[in-house]
């Protein structure tokens, strides 16, 4: 992914939450996750 950004000049989003609650504030709930997740793919498409 690297040499492709590189060569491309696309920049690459954050990594996205899939199915897994975790421990941090962003992924504590499936609501919490869900608006992280939004918010990631919205910043990354401006």
């Amino acid at each position: 992914m690297t040499e492709i950004t590189r060569e491309t000049g696309v920049k690459i989003a954050p990594p996205l939450y899939a199915d897994g609650l975790g421990d941090t504030p962003e992924a504590s709930t499936y609501e919490a996750m869900y608006k992280h997740n939004v918010v990631t793919i919205v910043e990354a498409l401006k």
